[in-house]
């Protein structure tokens, strides 16, 4: 189920929301966004909201993305949280530059499966047995290894793309680490903390400043640029050691070198 608010000869604001929302998520944006002079464009992934239900993991959902895209031509700005975020540095990794919206804002995103999957089977207390069997489930099903999904690594192309990630520290869905690695790899990003906006990040105050970021191009007090991607190497060092480095990054061992 597609929505769209707003005159359609308007430039569009393309959102994707995450798992277990709806596109209701966006009362609070859609408004003022419309009032702006944009023709706001939302839909329900399979599974969600009006949507029936269909399986879609991480490649079906990066391709409905891009298919919405390419439906309704470039989008002049883009909105999107949690596990749609996660998806859309790949989407826009493989869409035409003429495609990729100017500034776009993702909430609460992930930047490495592996955390995600990780996280989960500690929770179902996997060992690493049960988890590396995981990670082969994962190929069978989706025909490809769970480490080329990676949206930090996929951000790292995207130049001609203004991102705002904006992320609650104290977050227990998705550690504040995800947020960290996304900016250091996006180039030139700007990294906001949103103390108490939790994993919806749906405070007033912190809406209020996403919409500044989107409708303006105004970068909020406090947002920070920590992109070092110029210095992300593609040596094989930096690839052979990628995934140590993100386990550090991600709080085991805590170390400032790898955040």
């Amino acid at each position: 189920m597609t929505y769209t608010w707003g005159d359609d000869t308007a430039p569009y604001v393309f959102t994707d929301i995450g798992w277990g929302y709806n596109a209701g998520r966006w009362r609070h944006f859609a408004p003022q966004l419309v009032d702006a002079g944009y023709r706001f464009l939302a839909f329900d992934p399979p599974g969600h909201g009006h949507s029936r239900y269909a399986d879609t993991p991480y490649p079906r959902r990066v391709a409905l993305q891009r298919a919405i895209i390419e439906a309704h031509g470039r989008p002049a700005l883009a909105l999107a949280h949690s596990f749609g975020a996660g998806c859309l540095p790949e989407t826009l990794e493989g869409l035409a530059s003429h495609l990729r919206p100017q500034r776009i804002a993702t909430l609460a995103p992930f930047s490495d499966l592996r955390y995600i999957f990780r996280q989960y089977a500690d929770a179902l207390g996997f060992g690493d047995v049960n988890y590396r069997s995981l990670l082969r489930a994962v190929t069978r099903k989706t025909g490809r290894h769970i480490r080329t999904m990676d949206p930090a690594l996929s951000s790292r192309g995207l130049t001609d793309v203004a991102a705002l990630i904006v992320h609650d520290p104290a977050d227990r869905v998705t550690a504040y680490s995800n947020a960290r690695i996304l900016a250091r790899h996006w180039p030139g990003s700007y990294l906001l903390e949103a103390p108490g906006a939790g994993h919806n990040v749906g405070d007033r105050e912190t809406t209020r400043r996403v919409l500044a970021w989107l409708i303006d191009g105004d970068v909020p007090d406090g947002a920070t640029t920590l992109s070092t991607a110029s210095a992300v190497a593609t040596h094989e060092l930096q690839q052979a050691f990628r995934s140590l480095e993100l386990t550090q990054a991600h709080g085991q061992f805590k170390s400032d070198y790898f955040q």
